[in-house]
């Protein structure tokens, strides 16, 4: 299937919406500062990628920071960096059979623009790298205020012979640019309110967040699940995968270039959406899992204290555990221990109040033991 494309046209939503996030912003800036340091760029993006980039880079430098933006695609284009460049930025009256990368860096005419290049292929590339080595070393007898550069996105697959960086040369990859502070802001802003509901949207923002990891248009394909299906989401993957085209081989390897791996907070993780085709239910479920114990261990403890202030009646200290440890004071009391007492307490203490300690005794119970916590107690819970 065709890549993802740096341009603008198939984004879901406004497309500097993603960009202006924490990591996915700083990685911006950092290639606008490139820019204002006066380096050429080439920047790396890997398969099924965020789209947007060709426009948030824009924003970012700003109409103040260059004389001239200029975007084209070489698309279909085999010929020289000289003969395609020469066609494309030489004034009508320029008489110049080729534009070299000493010209291109010294003539008044042509200084001052900023060439995003796209659409460079692995035929054309090794004559592209050439050009910009020998480009970049001319760059560095031009004023930075004067100096033309050029920004070239390399989608994958990528050619293998990468250049060196440079003074006027940097070289960047889409890696690691996004963690999951970034992805929960995202989710959070596209999820629709469900008032009444906060513990239910704050649980399918985490889970969300929790399998779509880097990727926003995974997370634009979860949004609209059900809290039930997002707790078991094979199906949800599966169909994610379906309506990429993504072609992923059961037994094949996964790499950063294909865009089936990305690194995420220091480690290196899988798509949740390969997850699913190399059939890693576990690897899921954890995934889930850890979305579940960021909002509900925080809940279950906020309960906790609720019932202890409630039931301090009914409560009695010490209390001794089953593993033979006291309890002084009521407000040590775990919810097991509370379920406990009410067990045996002869008190009118309504059904709905007993129901609810067992309810979020069997929801610890299971994150204790990296499990889950069932459909069936969640919707009883939150309904």
């Amino acid at each position: 299937c065709p890549p993802r494309t740096c341009g603008l046209k198939r984004y879901m939503r406004s497309p500097l919406t993603w960009w202006q996030l924490p990591g996915p912003k700083r990685f911006v800036d950092n290639l606008a500062q490139e820019v204002r340091d006066g380096k050429n760029l080439i920047i790396y993006v890997p398969g099924h990628a965020p789209e947007g980039l060709r426009g948030a880079v824009r924003a970012a430098i700003g109409d103040s920071d260059t004389a001239s933006w200029r975007a084209f695609s070489m698309d279909g284009d085999e010929r020289s960096p000289e003969l395609a460049l020469a066609q494309r930025v030489c004034p009508l009256d320029m008489d110049l059979p080729a534009l070299t990368p000493r010209i291109l860096a010294d003539n008044e005419a042509l200084t001052g623009h900023l060439f995003w290049v796209e659409g460079i292929n692995n035929t054309s590339w090794h004559q592209w790298r050439a050009f910009l080595t020998e480009y970049a070393h001319a760059c560095r007898g031009t004023s930075i205020l004067r100096r033309s550069l050029f920004c070239i996105p390399l989608i994958a697959p990528f050619p293998a012979d990468r250049p060196s960086t440079d003074i006027c040369l940097a070289v960047h990859e889409w890696r690691g640019a996004v963690d999951r502070l970034d992805m929960l802001l995202y989710v959070a802003s596209i999820l629709p309110p469900e008032p009444g509901k906060e513990l239910k949207r704050r649980l399918r923002t985490e889970i969300i967040a929790a399998l779509a990891l880097w990727d926003p248009v995974l997370a634009d394909h979860l949004v609209s699940a059900n809290l039930e299906d997002l707790l078991s989401p094979a199906r949800l993957l599966s169909e994610f995968v379906l309506q990429e085209g993504w072609q992923i081989h059961p037994s094949g390897v996964c790499d950063w270039q294909a865009g089936f791996t990305n690194s995420f907070e220091g480690q290196d993780r899988l798509h949740s959406a390969v997850l699913s085709v190399k059939a890693m239910e576990d690897e899921i479920a954890h995934r889930v899992w850890s979305a579940e114990v960021a909002v509900l261990l925080p809940f279950v403890e906020e309960q906790r204290q609720i019932l202890i202030r409630q039931l301090s009646c009914f409560l009695q200290v010490p209390f001794t555990t089953r593993f033979g440890d006291t309890i002084d004071d009521v407000r040590d009391l775990e919810i097991g221990h509370i379920e406990g007492q009410l067990a045996t307490c002869r008190q009118p203490i309504s059904r709905a109040v007993r129901r609810s300690v067992e309810l979020l005794r069997a929801i610890r119970n299971c994150l204790s033991h990296q499990e889950v916590v069932p459909p069936s107690i969640l919707c009883e819970l939150i309904s």
